[in-house]
């Protein structure tokens, strides 16, 4: 492959603007120094998640009325003056009014970046067809399209990999800033937030929001037509027990990690070390898609953490490396999961249908990031990421032998796709 296209490079530097890490190291360390107690700041992630899973859906929505383009620059400015309002903030009623406000800008950006970038693809490809076709005098138009969901795959997996390593880096600096005052940190992060404004105000409009004037009720009907399609919504629901499981583990990597005899600093390099791998899963996901295939991907990893997260329970040491399998197999994961999905539904309420497939995720995640502390006080740490690793096979194995993810989806997708007025897969080349 050669140099990225211009294209390329803009969807790139949104994706790093997005992804800066510096408040990571004292999220929770900032919200304890303004006087939170525990169970505040449990409250206060309680409306973290409650608004995502409120927002989600009419965010998406709004993000196929008004433009993918829109809703990005929406939700980064929202995000942006939220990350600021965290500075003068100094109680729990306040920190959840910008808990609440930073969800609803979240899920302005989550479900239409993935919808913008598709169908900016399969735009920026029909334009290089017509040029060829005229070029060439010949009417092999279709043939650059062909690849659609394989150029979404390089883009997509790419900026996460970016994003990722964006991440790592700035929470090391991050770390650094916190010594001098912590309020720098959200500074900063505010600032590179800032900076994908001008950045998405470049981004070439991916659809005519006129296309997609769907009322509410025609919304509702192109939800149930696509994620009602059986093999689409089995999958829906694989991807989502994935992402709970995987957020409810993470619960337990810091004080597992020191029970285990990991210092502090040892802690700082094993979450960069989560951040690295992540990066470089991501960025091979293409390849990893080509070489083991999409649907053997989801067949057999989300056994396989299963059995490796049980283990633990016999196997302490296992633990660590466990943690590290999970996040990394998350981070190739989450390219491949969007793309197969992104083949299969239309380009009409795009935005809408990935919303509710984020929505599902959060929902199935919330149990089990609410559920973590209670089971490991019943249970013991240990024992419970075992508890978690079983119903990710048990409910991995149900899924794939009744909601048949890989069987269905593709013929009840075409046939979904007419009746909504989709324009179906279009698959690209790959950058």
């Amino acid at each position: 492959m050669g140099r990225p296209s211009g294209f390329a490079l803009r969807y790139y530097a949104y994706r790093v603007t997005s992804a800066a890490g510096f408040t990571a190291p004292i999220w929770y360390l900032y919200l304890y120094a303004n006087g939170l107690s525990y169970a505040e700041v449990a409250i206060v992630n309680a409306v973290w998640w409650s608004g995502l899973v409120l927002f989600e859906l009419p965010t998406g929505y709004v993000a196929d009325r008004i433009g993918r383009r829109a809703s990005l620059l929406l939700g980064t400015a929202t995000v942006t003056v939220s990350t600021l309002a965290m500075l003068p903030a100094d109680s729990v009623a306040t920190f959840g009014v910008v808990f609440a406000v930073w969800a609803a800008g979240q899920t302005f950006r989550t479900g239409a970046d993935d919808a913008w970038l598709y169908d900016a693809i399969d735009g920026e490809d029909r334009g290089v067809d017509d040029r060829r076709r005229t070029a060439n005098g010949d009417g092999d138009a279709g043939r650059a399209g062909a690849t659609n969901g394989d150029r979404f795959l390089h883009l997509r997996s790419r900026g996460t990999a970016l994003a990722l390593a964006t991440t790592g880096a700035t929470a090391l600096v991050g770390g650094w800033l916190a010594e001098l005052d912590m309020g720098y940190t959200f500074l900063a992060a505010a600032a590179v937030s800032a900076l994908g404004l001008p950045i998405l105000a470049g981004f070439p409009q991916s659809r005519d929001p006129a296309e997609d004037d769907l009322g509410a009720i025609e919304a509702v009907g192109v939800l149930r037509s696509e994620l009602g399609a059986p093999g689409i919504r089995g999958f829906v629901l694989l991807v989502g027990l994935l992402t709970g499981v995987t957020w409810g583990v993470n619960f337990f990597v810091q004080p597992v990690s020191v029970d285990l005899g990991v210092s502090r600093t040892g802690l700082g390099v094993l979450y960069a070390g989560f951040t690295g791998l992540g990066a470089i899963a991501s960025f091979r996901a293409g390849w990893l898609a080509e070489r083991v295939g999409i649907d053997t991907w989801f067949r057999v990893v989300p056994v396989g953490l299963a059995a490796v997260l049980v283990a633990v329970a016999v196997l302490p040491a296992l633990a660590i490396p466990a943690f590290v399998a999970i996040r990394t197999a998350k981070s190739a994961s989450d390219p491949i999961a969007a793309t197969w999905l992104n083949e299969r539904i239309g380009s009409v309420g795009r935005a809408t249908v990935l919303s509710a497939q984020g929505m599902v995720a959060t929902v199935l995640t919330i149990p089990f990031e609410l559920g973590a502390g209670g089971a490991a006080e019943l249970l013991g740490p240990l024992p419970t990421v075992a508890l978690f690793g079983a119903m990710l096979g048990v409910g991995s194995v149900a899924i794939l032998l009744v909601g048949r993810p890989f069987e269905d989806a593709a013929d009840a997708g075409e046939d979904e796709r007419t009746t909504a007025g989709g324009t179906g897969p279009i698959a690209g080349d790959a950058e």
